[in-house]
């Protein structure tokens, strides 16, 4: 009498651990497409690290947690392309006529070689449009940017943008 194989209990298995395993990577790939705000509801070391650098950059603690959610919002909680690759926190330009501390222009937008000369650069932005030094909420902050044609997008979006951000890492978080 022959002897059966159980060959095909082994083939099943193996079938299955690698339908298994399929299953998984294809959750693992498609929930970060399904959920992108995922990044967005994290708070990360560099919004933390960018707050402590507003602060001591000369900014009050009211205006730094202003401009880390500004920041946040710009670059997508710094995950953005022009944050990673250009150490820029505002989206700015290369500016033609005032001083800078910007190395050069990448992607449309100014390069800097660490996220402290970002900072700068943005003060002196702030010193040559005559901001105010203060401002106490995302509203009287947002329609500022907004008189001084800051930005393109909807003020709407661009204040939610900022509010969620604000929220999320001194609101909800201290």
């Amino acid at each position: 009498m022959k002897r059966k194989r159980n060959s095909g209990n082994l083939h099943i298995t193996l079938r299955g651990l690698v339908f298994y395993l399929l299953l998984v990577w294809l959750f693992l790939t498609q929930s970060k497409r399904m959920n992108p705000l995922t990044k967005k509801n994290i708070i990360n070391d560099t919004g933390l690290k960018v707050f402590h650098l507003l602060q001591t950059s000369g900014f009050s603690a009211a205006m730094a947690k202003l401009l880390t959610a500004q920041a946040a919002h710009e670059t997508g909680n710094f995950t953005s392309k022009i944050f990673k690759e250009n150490n820029n926190l505002f989206g700015m330009k290369l500016p033609k006529k005032r001083k800078t501390t910007a190395t050069g222009e990448r992607y449309g937008h100014a390069v800097f070689k660490n996220i402290a000369d970002s900072i700068q650069d943005y003060k002196i932005y702030n010193k040559v449009l005559n901001y105010l030094p203060e401002y106490t909420t995302v509203d009287t902050f947002v329609q500022t940017l907004v008189q001084k044609n800051y930005f393109e997008a909807n003020p709407e979006e661009y204040k939610k943008g900022m509010n969620f951000f604000y929220n999320l890492y001194f609101v909800n978080n201290g």
